[in-house]
């Protein structure tokens, strides 16, 4: 909060990092000094610093009001948290969070299963996958309940369609909107199969299944 018409100066600064982000930054970043001058562009300087650090998702400031002319100024930062794997070809494995952006290198052996086939792009918060559309699928696709993820390996993000692959080796086609709703679909099919021996299902048409060996 900022008081029109009036000085006000900096007597307190307190800083709440994130888990991946030290108090220690956060304050050398903000470059706030008790004394300094605080109006609504040193506000706007401390917001703008502090969302181009790596992985910052939120960035909170609180002004409190302290006798003659002084305030309180409180940061708090929400860093993002890994959320997914993807593959970015000639560059390996990535985190990235839930909404799509990098977070660094997944080092070792995935432990949940990859999304392929994404671009991204470069942004004033960090590269991030490049649609709407990818980040609504790799939202959708790691909300799964952990025993529903564990039987895929990889999902396949083409231009018109997915690919998902199962840890026994058959694999299913999609439309690429509505993942939810197609891996419900995709449980009331397997229902009605039972032990069918097939390696293939396409389920990109609404109201049609087609198997495949």
């Amino acid at each position: 909060m900022l008081l029109r018409g009036r000085a006000l100066v900096i007597d307190e600064i307190t800083v709440e990092g994130g888990e991946r982000i030290g108090a220690a930054e956060v304050r050398v970043t903000s470059s706030l000094q008790v004394g300094q001058i605080w109006n609504s562009s040193a506000q706007e300087n401390v917001l703008q610093a502090l969302h181009r650090l790596p992985n910052v998702r939120t960035v909170n400031l609180q002004v409190e009001n302290h006798p003659q002319g002084r305030v309180g100024v409180h940061i708090r930062v929400e860093d993002r948290e890994p959320y997914g794997i993807i593959s970015l070809m000639g560059r390996g494995l990535f985190w990235v969070d839930g909404e799509g952006f990098l977070l660094g290198d997944m080092e070792g052996k995935p432990y949940l299963p990859i999304v392929t086939g994404l671009r991204t792009v470069k942004t004033p918060s960090g590269e991030q996958v490049a649609t709407e559309q990818a980040q609504r699928v790799i939202q959708e696709f790691y909300s799964l309940e952990g025993r529903r993820l564990s039987h895929f390996t990889q999902l396949d993000y083409r231009e018109y369609d997915l690919e998902l692959h199962s840890q026994e080796g058959w694999r299913v086609l999609l439309p690429i909107r509505g993942l939810a709703h197609q891996l419900t679909r995709l449980d009331r099919v397997f229902s009605a199969l039972g032990d069918s021996r097939w390696r293939t299902l396409d389920l990109r048409f609404e109201g049609e299944v087609m198997l495949g060996p």
